[in-house]
């Protein structure tokens, strides 16, 4: 929507001075919200012809005073024409004042670069994005828009005006007004930060204005995952229901390969290749980091997709037969109570479960585990399996232990 720009001129009398001089104040309305700033003239409030919006008489000095005022008309004017061009959807008053004040921006608004970072994204959607992560960026850039309209009344801010205070505030909005937890307010941020840093490349930004800014601390968060004995009793069970006995084979078919919802769902001949040991891999794109996964297909998964698969598949065509991710933890949460297992089973701990149990407590290194899972750093794998790691080293330590021991006896 075109915001309705309206100026008006008037002679404060409340601020007359002792020659009964009263300034005139230029009061600007932008959408019915106005604001009222001095012009610096001041005359006998007399002189002020209210309907036509100028000074009465004809001499030099009458000529000169409107004169000024109407370059201050036109100056608004004109910023009013480049914020529309800028700002197509509309403007604030604040947006209006501020350039009046401060000058029209050179360089580009974060929100505009946001954007186009959205857009960019949206068009990949399928290729490079999965449509989750597409749509949690978006809630982001959401969230900043309201975040900026909150804090400066404005509908976006230049990037040179960016500074520490601006994430630190922001950091606050989520928290107070969002109700978002610490771990939610990092990843929120962490897009934000993302954005500056992706304006530093362009040349847009000479450094990153967030730099001092430091994360929340988050408490380590408590995983789960199945124990062996938990797996063999999964896999011994047979159901009498064919809906939660496949429900069985894809879970643990994940647990045998540590395959996302999204990734198992896809999987189909192309991902299938001969690895440098002969062996079948699975060789895809983690849809949610982009980085390249190999992973080996262990015989439980071997001959679960063996149960499956006619040998006549098209290349491209998925070859289990999944179901909808939520339907699929509903089937698991029956599962979980017919054998007695407590804890709440979901696709994703299938995931864990393969880090933790098939991989992390059989002493593969955390190096390998990183690079299985798809993860985009070794650092989040540590931060994701800490207490795992911990009780690996607990039992790597008891073990010496009694070697020493036996070493001294």
């Amino acid at each position: 929507m075109i915001p309705k720009v309206s100026i008006y001129y008037f002679p404060y009398t409340f601020k007359s001075n002792s020659k009964g001089e009263a300034p005139i104040y230029c009061k600007i309305t932008v959408n019915g919200e106005s604001k009222r700033f001095s012009t610096g003239i001041s005359i006998s409030p007399k002189q002020w012809d209210t309907p036509k919006q100028k000074v009465k008489g004809k001499n030099l000095i009458t000529e000169d005073i409107n004169n000024t005022l109407q370059a201050i008309t036109e100056q608004i004017q004109v910023i009013e024409k480049k914020l529309l061009e800028q700002q197509p959807e509309g403007f604030t008053l604040d947006d209006l004042y501020f350039c009046y004040k401060q000058g029209i921006p050179n360089g580009q608004t974060f929100l505009t670069v946001m954007k186009d970072r959205l857009d960019t994204m949206g068009k990949l959607v399928g290729t490079e994005y999965s449509k989750d992560t597409y749509r949690k960026f978006k809630d982001v850039y959401n969230h900043t828009i309201s975040f900026i309209k909150k804090q400066y009344n404005m509908s976006d801010i230049p990037l040179k005006k960016l500074d520490y205070q601006f994430i630190a505030a922001f950091q606050q909005y989520l928290l107070t007004d969002r109700k978002q937890i610490p771990n939610t307010v990092n990843k929120t941020l962490q897009k934000v930060i993302e954005v500056a840093k992706y304006a530093v490349k362009c040349g847009y930004l000479e450094k990153n204005p967030f730099i001092a800014y430091e994360r929340l601390k988050v408490g380590t968060k408590s995983i789960t995952f199945l124990t062996d004995e938990e797996i063999e009793q999964l896999e011994n069970y047979h159901f009498t229901q064919h809906r939660l006995e496949q429900v069985k084979d894809l879970y643990l078919f994940s647990v045998y390969t540590g395959l996302a919802y999204r990734e198992a769902a896809n999987l189909c001949k192309a991902h299938l290749m001969k690895g440098l040991d002969n062996e079948i891999w699975i060789n895809m794109t983690r849809q949610k980091t982009g980085n390249n996964m190999e992973i080996p297909l262990l015989p439980p998964a071997q001959k679960i997709l063996s149960k499956y698969m006619t040998g006549n598949e098209p290349i491209n065509k998925p070859l289990l037969p999944m179901i909808s991710n939520q339907r699929m933890n509903s089937y698991l949460k029956e599962i979980a109570e017919i054998l007695g297992i407590n804890k709440r089973l979901t696709t994703h701990t299938a995931r864990k479960t393969f880090a933790s149990t098939i991989l992390l407590n059989n002493d593969v290194p955390i190096e390998i585990v990183s690079k299985l899972l798809g993860h985009s750093s070794i650092r989040v794998t540590e931060a994701a399996y800490a207490q795992v790691m911990k009780k690996n080293i607990s039992k790597h330590m008891n073990q010496l232990k009694q070697k020493l021991y036996s070493a001294a006896n």
